[in-house]
C-alpha cells in the first residue's frame, strides 16, 4: 500500500508519537509518507528515522490553498491508496487531497472534546483511539459504521529499559536520594492535565511520607504555571517539586519512579499510561475516558475518582510506601504491553482496516 499520513501538530503531543510510531511499523511493509508542519517535532523525527516527508505550512483551522494543492498532486502522481488524516485539519486535508484518486480518505479521532466535525465525518472512516472517543463521535451524529477503535501502542522494545540505570542517573541528576519515594506526573501544564490535583495531593503526601519528591514533566505553559507555582509555596512545596520542562528523556524518568500519576480532567486514551506501564512503573489515574481502557484497576494501577484530591494522594501514598504491591502491579502492567497496547498489534489492526477499506472501494 502507499499511505500519505497528515499530521499538523508542532509538539511532542500523543498524536504525534502515535503518527510516528504507527508510521514506523507501517513502512516496514509498506510505502508511506508524513505530511506535517515545518519546523515540528514531527517533522524533525520522521527526518531521523528516513521516513520521508512533505514539509507545508498547515494552520490550525484555515485551509492553506498552497498546501492542499500540493497534497492533491501528490496523492494523485504517488498512486496513494490511502490518506489519514490526524485531527479534523488533518480530515480536511485527507478529504480534499483524494478527490479526483482512488484515494480513501481516513480520520483519526484523538480527543474527547472535538470542537468541529465537519471534515472528520466526510472521511470513509474514522479511528477513534478509544471506547470513550467512539462514544463521543456518535453521540456526535457520526454512524456507528464508519468507526473502528484501533487503540495506540507503545513500542515493545521499552520493556528492555534499563530500570535500575534510569533511577541512578535520573535521581543523580535532579538530587534525589535512590531510597526517597519518588512521585512523576507526565505532560505540558496545562489545566485539562490536572498537575494542580497532583501538586495538592503531594502536599498531603508529603505530611507522612516527609523525604518524597516529586517531578513534574513537560512544557511549561506560562498561563498555568502561575497557578501551579503558587500552589508550591502555598503547601511548603519548595524543596520537594521540580518543574523539568520538556525533556527527551521522559521515558528514563518514568523508569526512575516509583509511580505515574495522570490526575487528567480529560484523556482520550494516554500513552504516557502505556508507556509508564511498558517500563514497569505503576500509574495512578483519573477514572476519566480511556484511561480505564488502558490501565486496569488493582492489576496495573489504580483508578481514582477525579478531583478528587485526598484519593489521589492516598493511591500515590500506598504505591510509594508498599514495594511489594508496586512491583506487582508495575510487571502485570508490562505483561498488557507486551500482550496488547504495543505498536506491532496496532500496526497489524490498522493494515487490516486500510485492506478492507480498500477492498470496498
Amino acid at each position: 500500500m502507499n499511505i500519505l499520513v497528515v499530521q499538523r501538530g508542532r509538539g511532542l503531543g500523543g498524536p504525534n508519537r502515535n503518527a510516528l510510531r504507527l508510521s514506523r511499523e507501517l513502512a516496514k511493509e509498506h510505502n508511506i509518507w508524513i505530511a506535517c508542519n515545518r519546523s515540528s517535532w514531527l517533522a524533525e523525527a520522521a527526518d531521523s528515522e528516513g521516513i520521508p516527508t512533505i514539509k507545508l505550512r498547515l494552520p490550525g483551522s484555515i485551509l492553506n490553498p498552497f498546501a492542499a494543492s500540493v497534497l492533491s498532486r501528490f496523492v494523485r502522481d504517488n498512486n496513494i491508496d490511502i490518506v489519514r488524516g490526524y485531527g479534523e485539519v488533518g480530515a480536511m486535508y485527507a478529504v480534499i487531497a483524494s478527490r479526483r484518486s482512488s484515494a480513501v480518505p481516513v480520520a483519526s479521532a484523538h480527543t474527547l472534546l472535538p470542537k468541529r466535525l465537519r471534515w472528520t465525518r466526510r472521511c470513509d472512516a474514522i479511528i477513534a483511539v478509544s471506547d470513550a472517543t467512539k462514544q463521543i463521535l456518535l453521540e456526535r451524529g457520526i454512524p456507528g459504521e464508519k468507526i473502528y477503535v484501533i487503540k495506540h501502542g507503545v513500542p515493545i522494545e521499552l520493556l528492555d529499559i534499563n530500570r535500575a540505570d534510569c533511577r541512578r542517573r535520573i535521581r543523580s541528576e535532579f538530587h534525589i536520594d535512590e531510597s526517597a519515594p519518588l512521585a512523576v506526573a507526565v505532560g505540558g501544564t496545562i489545566p485539562i492535565k490536572g498537575h494542580d490535583i497532583f501538586l495538592k495531593a503531594a502536599a498531603i503526601v508529603r505530611r507522612s511520607v516527609t523525604d518524597a519528591r516529586f517531578l513534574v514533566v513537560g512544557d511549561m505553559d506560562s498561563r498555568f504555571m502561575p497557578v501551579l507555582q503558587n500552589i508550591v509555596n502555598e503547601y511548603g512545596l519548595r524543596d520537594s517539586v521540580v518543574f523539568t520542562g520538556r525533556r527527551h528523556d521522559v521515558l528514563d524518568i518514568m523508569a526512575a519512579a516509583d509511580v505515574v500519576v495522570l490526575p487528567s480532567r480529560s484523556e482520550s486514551l494516554s500513552q504516557v499510561a502505556m508507556e509508564s506501564q511498558a517500563v514497569g512503573t505503576p500509574v495512578v489515574a483519573s477514572r476519566i475516558g480511556g484511561l480505564p481502557e488502558v490501565v486496569a484497576d488493582g492489576e496495573s494501577g489504580i483508578l481514582v475518582e477525579s478531583e478528587n484530591v485526598e484519593m489521589f494522594a492516598e493511591a500515590m501514598q500506598l504505591l510509594l510506601t508498599n514495594h511489594d504491591l508496586a512491583h506487582r502491579l508495575g510487571e502485570a502492567g508490562r505483561v498488557r504491553v507486551r500482550s496488547e497496547l504495543n505498536t506491532k498489534v496496532m500496526m497489524e489492526k490498522t493494515a487490516a482496516l486500510y485492506h478492507k477499506l480498500l477492498s470496498e472501494r
